[in-house]
């Protein structure tokens, strides 16, 4: 069967702007099928699953336009009709939308292809006179009947994708346009659409519509030629499946056309697939061939599409995006075509009926243009009678003239945030005498329009070269901003002899110095930050707290000059109790001095001999806390075993109804007795789901006291890691002054049950595939923003795993919460590798942290059990009943389970897999494969068939290796995991944890520890793609893109070997080289792969021949998914794009995103080439490392610092000869960072 066959048969397995009169841009989704798809028994929801109107549903998501079409006479169904019409716009107009009418001047559908004259019509075809006038009758008449029922549209379509001539026959279309008879027609429309508005209190714009954007600009010039041009939009169809253009070339035709006509360019047609399924039996019109690189049919895909081709559409001069169908879903009824939809993996609801997240694009905050006026003081300048401004960015050679008033030449453009130009001046229309010109000064008149207060640029003679105008200012929250910084080049150094000069500005989180990317002489020592603020009045009587997520290591804090607290330990919260000390009549001043040498108190090994960096800085959130005289403490400050703040559990929990156990420790810290109540509401989607108020108590001055109170939530929605359901939990405290405290508490209802041999979450058993996670990033070390923790989540969850074990620290309350939401389930771990102190202030600070890591995260559902136990460390057997028995204190009942790595003394038992492998005797307790894939092949210990590698190198046969390692060595790589994951199933194992998720740095090497499935800059390797098809292939989220995947693991260069290994979570692959099958088979069975859920796919191609393969992947007999890899050639461009794994920057500090320097050939395949790049930046994103980078598997990485307010970034790369840059619009993300 050839490869053709098989693609068509593969079918598929901001701000929000209101409508008003004139809405500035259009969101709108066409919703002719709606009325017939209900009847037909359809029925939508929202993304909870609640039944909704569609028409509501969308307007309440942001759109605020309707498209419907309206057919002459189809007899052939009883819709697209006058009543059908009429029937949709009361629906539009009941959710608050406009309406865009679109006549197709036909009984059936009129589009790029064929344009079928109305029969009633026929008769006239050759009578361009009397075709004109039916024309001019049927629109005129439509309208003002609508007009009168109140109904009028405020944006008319005159025809629909009307490439051929319109109101023709199959035959005459492949004859050149008579463009005599076609303007004649159009004008006819045209001429009724004004005739119906001047009559009626709405005035409808009128559209003109072409399909595809190659061929819009010849069609309007031969319009404008043939005298039409009585209209005030451009409409224009893009489907990638139909078109030549990309979207760099939809863009160009979008500025062009906007330049070049005194009319709006709309996208009134535009759709992308969501999955590669079907529910139905009809085959899909859009599959494989419509897909874009970097935007897979998947849930997230669709979504980042959308809003990624929307925001072009916006950057480029368009008024906004029409979604074509997105309620057409599959249904009972039949059509010409079949039963069902052709439509249903490209609508915006699932096959269930629930709105997809590619409606997103309705609602999201895109960056809008700006509006600048250029001025230029022409008082100096002799004769000036007229003078015009001209831009390299404009796509007209044309200037634009400029307004001559008082001393001063004016001009008025609309530019998107992040435009850089070059401005020149000139006497002349034809600009061959310029008064200003760059050609005297490269670069001189250079600009960058950096956000909406950049109203007005005035041109100089003495602006400077590339200069950013009006910068944005952030504000930060919390406590994180206008901190002081001093690294200390002596350890005694003392604070008050710092010279002022030597204090830097400084945004926390911060590291304490920005490393290489290799880091083999990490910075150890002392740093100094301070602060100044000032009190406010009414914080007068109550509680001034200050709490510190994260100060490496030892860190001294002064207030005002005295030390308040002294604090061990650089992964844990502490908090500060300013109140004492604070000022209200001048400046308070904090002062921190951190330590990060190594310490033989907090451990957990010195640097040199540690297999990880402990990177010095305040480099977690800081917040200041202000609180009434009663209120609900804090866990840290309190200190109180199992108590203190707030404390959720869930001592009963099923299907029909879970308990909810809150318990709350309040403190009274005034001087007279108070009597309070607390109210615990419990929240799902913003809708109370139940409430409970505590009797009135009264609460001494100076007491404390926890109250416990208890309710049930009926049909509880449960958490687990499918299905990650959230409650919010709002915590009043109110007295007889009103509330006087509310905390809110993001909670997860679930019960666990871990067993020899398994573990159950809601009853239902599973087996936890995961992996190890270490926190650093590169340069920055561990200075990550929330997003960038968020993403590390994500990357995760997409690579197939559902736990991760946080080695060998806690990591951040970002990273906690982002595990929440996607369903990661996580072992929390205390800081520990190989290393013991005999002295009891080891003991005390390893227990007392043990304490403190549970009391942080026991809110979390996603922590499973508590890792209190020092790694791969012999411990004494008291110090190991003490962890155990600290874990049953802090967190009392049958839900807390304690792991370790001995067998004895601990709930849960966890074994790296070389261990098991030097001495495996079956476990006594539950048993979780703690880290596996890495050191036994490192060290050549497996102990299984290892000698048949024998001729590989040890370089060749390790686990570690950088993604530019080679295709035989990542090859090599995967099959060592490959084999290792699936000999875990032979252990009585509940879970497993491959060794490690990304690539990092070593105190005691001077290299990386390359066993990562990510690299260091977080890009896949061939491991990672064996790992997410591991995850089957219904195992869908809006949250993280997964889904059927196959993915072939080769490079295709004559060097690669011709045994081709496939991934897949598929029952077949069908491999093809050149439009060739070269087999289809079922998935491989040997001893690396038979426990495996999905094992790989080996094919035998024989003799290499350069090309194309292409890997189909089957399930039930049906392609569901496709790989395309393509021999490349010499390379020829670079190609950046701005990686935040679909995730954007939520606060207004600032964020760190990849920037992707890609090096392919003359058609676009990736060559993967190892070259040096040099990478740059400008505008307002930072370049943060070593700006010369080396690519890997032909991608270099550099690191950007950007922030909420940046909605822009420029970005440069070269290597050589190949350039290129990239002006970054802050692109698709998901919502908010919790």
């Amino acid at each position: 069967m050839k490869l053709a066959a098989i693609l068509g048969a593969v079918v598929m397995v901001g701000t929000s702007l209101q409508s008003h009169a004139e809405p500035q841009y259009y969101f709108g989704a066409d919703l002719s099928y709606v009325n017939e798809m209900e009847d037909c028994g359809a029925v939508y929801r929202d993304a909870a699953g609640v039944r909704a109107d569609p028409f509501q549903l969308l307007q309440s998501r942001g759109a605020n336009l309707v498209r419907v079409r309206l057919w002459n006479d189809a007899r052939w169904t009883r819709y697209s009709n006058m009543a059908d019409v009429k029937k949709t716009i009361r629906r539009a107009r009941k959710a608050g939308m406009q309406v865009l009418l679109d006549y197709h001047y036909s009984d059936d559908w009129a589009d790029g292809d064929k344009q079928i004259i109305p029969a009633a019509w026929a008769a006239d075809i050759d009578n361009p006179d009397k075709l004109a006038e039916r024309v001019h009758e049927f629109t005129l008449s439509t309208l003002r009947e609508l007009d009168a029922v109140g109904l009028m549209p405020e944006l008319v379509q005159v025809g629909n994708e009307t490439n051929g001539e319109i109101l023709s026959t199959l035959e005459r279309a492949k004859n050149p346009i008579d463009w005599t008879r076609n303007a004649k027609l159009f004008n006819a429309g045209i001429r009724a659409v004004r005739e119906a508005g001047a009559t009626s209190r709405i005035k409808p714009r009128v559209m003109l519509h072409i399909a595809q954007p190659e061929n819009v600009e010849p069609w309007f010039a031969a319009a404008a030629k043939a005298g039409v041009s009585d209209f005030d939009m451009i409409g224009i169809s893009y489907y990638r499946r139909w078109s030549t253009q990309d979207l760099d070339g939809l863009s160009a035709v979008i500025n062009r056309l906007r330049q070049r006509h005194a009319a709006d360019v709309l996208l009134v047609e535009a759709a992308y697939p969501w999955t590669l399924d079907h529910k139905d039996e009809m085959p899909n019109l859009l599959g494989t061939d419509t897909l874009i690189q970097d935007y897979p049919a998947t849930r997230q895909g669709q979504r980042r599409y959308l809003i990624d081709l929307t925001q072009r559409v916006i950057a480029s001069g368009g008024v906004g995006m029409v979604y074509w169908e997105p309620a057409w879903v599959s249904s009972r009824c039949k059509t010409r075509w079949g039963t069902g939809s052709s439509w249903e993996n490209a609508a915006l609801f699932d096959f269930d009926g629930r709105l997809l997240p590619g409606a997103d694009y309705l609602d999201f905050p895109y960056v809008l243009p700006v509006d600048v006026e250029f001025a230029l003081d022409v008082r100096n300048v002799k004769d000036a009678l007229a003078l015009y401004l001209w831009s390299d960015v404009f796509e007209s050679s044309t200037p634009v003239t400029m307004k001559l008033t008082d001393g001063k030449a004016h001009a008025n453009l609309r530019l998107m945030p992040g435009t850089r130009m070059k401005l020149q001046v000139y006497r002349d229309a034809q600009r061959q005498q310029p008064l200003l010109s760059a050609d005297d000064a490269p670069g001189r008149f250079v600009q960058a329009v950096a956000g909406a207060d950049d109203t007005t640029i005035s041109l100089t003679e003495k602006l400077c070269d590339q200069c950013v105008v009006a910068q944005a200012k952030s504000t930060l929250g919390n406590f994180n901003g206008n901190w002081q910084f001093h690294r200390a080049a002596d350890v005694d150094a003392d604070v008050k002899s710092i010279p002022s000069s030597q204090w830097v500005e400084v945004t926390v989180p911060h590291t304490a110095r920005i490393e290489p990317r290799i880091v083999n002489d990490q910075w150890q020592g002392i740093a100094f930050y301070r602060k100044a603020f000032a009190a406010e009045p009414s914080w007068r009587g109550k509680q001034v707290w200050l709490r510190f997520e994260g100060a490496m290591n030892v860190a001294e804090v002064r207030f005002n000059g005295r030390v308040v607290t002294t604090h061990l330990g650089g992964y844990l919260p502490f908090v500060v109790d300013l109140t004492k000390g604070l000022k209200f009549d001048a400046a308070n001043e904090l002062v921190v001095r951190l330590d990060n040498r190594d310490n033989a108190v907090t451990g957990p090994k010195p640097l040199k001999v540690l297999d990880f960096n402990m990177y010095g800085g305040l480099y977690r959130d800081v917040s200041l806390i202000v609180k009434s005289p009663v209120h609900i403490t804090d866990e840290i400050m309190e200190a109180q075993p199992g108590g203190g703040g707030i404390f959720v559990t869930y001592p009963a929990v099923s299907r029909d109804k879970a308990t909810v156990a809150v318990k709350t420790h309040l403190r009274n810290t005034s001087r007279a007795k108070a009597s309070f109540r607390i109210v615990q509401a419990l929240s799902k989607d913003g809708r109370e789901v139940a409430r409970h108020v505590s009797t009135s108590t009264t609460l001494a001055a100076g007491a404390n006291v926890s109250v416990a109170q208890q309710f049930d939530v009926g049909q509880p929605s449960l958490w687990s890691p499918r299905s990650p359901s959230l409650y919010q939990l709002r915590t009043i405290v109110e007295t007889s002054e009103g509330t006087v405290d509310e905390r809110h508490t993001r909670i997860g209802i679930r019960r666990i049950d871990i067993a020899p041999g398994k573990f159950a979450i809601n009853g239902e058993a599973t087996f936890l595939r995961g992996v190890n996670r270490h926190q650093e990033y590169p340069y920055v070390g561990y200075a990550l923003s929330p997003e960038a923790d968020y993403r590390d989540a994500k990357r995760i969850k997409e690579a197939g795993f559902d736990f991760v074990r946080l080695s060998h620290y806690p990591h951040s309350s970002h990273f906690m919460a982002a595990a929440d939401e996607l369903g990661l389930v996580l072992l929390d771990s205390i800081p520990g590798w190989q290393f013991f102190n005999p002295d009891p202030a080891f003991e005390r600070q390893v227990l007392q942290t043990c304490r403190d890591m549970i009391r942080r995260d026991r809110n979390h559902p996603s922590v499973i059990a508590w890792e209190c136990s020092l790694n791969e460390t012999q411990m004494p057997t008291s110090l190991v009943q003490r962890f155990n028995e600290i874990v049953h204190e802090e967190y009392p009942g049958d839900q807390a389970y304690s792991a370790g790595w001995q067998d004895d003394g601990y709930d849960v038992y966890i074994q790296a897999r070389q261990h098991r492998i030097e001495h495996y005797e079956p476990p006594k307790r539950p048993y979780l494969v703690s880290e596996y894939g890495d050191w036994e092949y490192y060290a050549l210990n497996a102990g299984f068939q290892q000698h048949t590698w024998a001729n590989l190198k040890e370089e060749d046969r390790t686990s570690r290796q950088l993604l530019g390692a080679g295709e035989a060595r990542l090859l090599q790589q995967a099959l060592n995991n490959q084999e290792a994951h699936n000999d875990n199933f032979s252990t009585p194992a509940f879970a497993d944890a491959y060794w490690v998720m990304f690539d990092y740095n070593r105190g005691y090497a001077e290299d990386l520890e390359a066993s990562g499935v990510m690299s260091l800059e977080r890009l896949p390797k061939f491991n990672y793609q064996f790992f997410r098809t591991q995850r089957a292939a219904d195992e869908v989220s809006p949250r993280f893109e997964a889904g059927p995947a196959v993915f072939i693991a080769s490079y295709w260069l004559p060097d690669s070997s011709t045994r081709v290994r496939v991934f897949g979570n598929v029952d077949e692959v069908q491999l093809f080289l050149n439009g060739r099958s070269v087999a289809r088979q079922r998935p491989d069975r040997d001893r690396v792969s038979d426990r495996l859920r999905h094992p790989p796919f080996t094919f035998d191609v024989g003799k290499y021949e350069a090309g194309t393969l292409d890997a189909v992947g089957y399930r039930n007999g049906r392609a569901i998914a496709l790989h395309r890899v393509i021999t490349p050639e010499a390379p020829e461009r670079l190609q950046i794009e701005i990686d935040d794994a679909g995730v954007c920057s939520a606060t207004d500090a600032a964020d760190l995103v990849f920037a992707r320097a890609r090096v392919l050939d003359r058609n676009g395949a990736a060559v993967p080439a190892d070259r040096s790049v040099q990478f740059s930046a400008a505008g307002s994103a930072e370049l943060v490392g070593e700006k010369d980078q080396r690519a890997e598997a032909g991608i270099a990485s550099a690191l950007l610092r950007v922030s909420r307010t940046t909605a822009h970034a420029n970005v440069f790369a070269s290597s050589g000869p190949l350039t290129a840059q990239q002006i970054w619009l802050r692109p698709a993300c998901i919502s908010a960072i919790p």
